[in-house]
């Protein structure tokens, strides 16, 4: 036989209601607390910069990046840069530029779109100056020997035979099938005098992909600057130094 028992509710008086409310409460309060907690702890690493140091394409490179990816966005620059040093180098034995070096006067060299593009612009700025801006001027820049362990200021008679080697004009491009070539033998690219600031360009695109909030990417004398200042007030401060003075001047 079947049997139903029915359960009457049970009649909270008044002061139970209170405590009951009062737990609750105060377990509402402590879920928040943790929460709140666990958002101020977020906040406050993403406000903690990355900060990166390094010598690559023949110069300093510092990034200070704020965000949620910052670390993830410096290893990306840092991976970028490398991979620009090794094509567009005149220093890089296997970069396309070197390549283009190596057979000057010899037959043309097929080279990435992007390093195509980078030296057709380059021409460009070459044409504007008429020519007081020359990529091909790495012959006369060899004498110095700047990158080296003794550099030299190379006498008039060094200088004079090597200018015929110079010229702009002299590089060709076979736009159907992504070939340059240097007309002349023994002549010579070297794109240091726009190299950082073309890959300061491409860096800076690549970390808009990022979700940063801030920070700055210095590479050499070509500086970028993201977002806001993160810590304390104010802007970002960056000098500029005296050539002629001090190490802080």
């Amino acid at each position: 036989m079947d049997t139903y028992l029915e359960r009457k509710p049970r009649n909270l008086n008044r002061k139970e209601k209170i405590r009951r409310i009062i737990l609750y409460s105060l377990f509402g309060l402590v879920s928040l607390a943790l929460l709140a907690g666990v958002w101020l702890s977020a906040v406050k690493t993403q406000r903690k910069p990355y900060i990166l140091n390094n010598f690559v394409m023949d110069t300093f490179v510092e990034m200070k990046l704020y965000g949620k990816d910052r670390e993830t966005a410096a290893m990306a620059v840092q991976s970028l840069l490398e991979r620009m040093e090794q094509e567009l180098s005149c220093y890089e034995p296997a970069s396309e530029i070197s390549l283009v070096n190596r057979f000057a006067g010899k037959e043309a060299v097929k080279v990435s779109e992007s390093t195509y593009q980078l030296l057709r612009k380059a021409v460009t700025y070459c044409e504007q100056s008429d020519g007081l801006f020359d990529i091909t001027l790495a012959p006369l820049t060899q004498l110095w020997d700047v990158t080296g362990a003794d550099p030299q200021v190379p006498a008039a008679e060094e200088i004079s035979s090597r200018l015929g080697l110079v010229g702009y004009r002299r590089l060709a491009f076979y736009g159907d099938s992504g070939k340059v070539k240097l007309l002349k033998e023994s002549s010579a690219l070297d794109l240091g005098g726009l190299a950082k600031g073309y890959a300061a360009d491409v860096a800076a695109a690549l970390l808009l992909e990022f979700d940063l909030t801030g920070g700055y990417l210095s590479i050499g004398s070509n500086l970028y600057v993201l977002g806001n200042h993160e810590v304390g007030e104010g802007s970002y401060r960056f000098g500029i130094r005296d050539p002629r003075g001090e190490a802080n001047e």
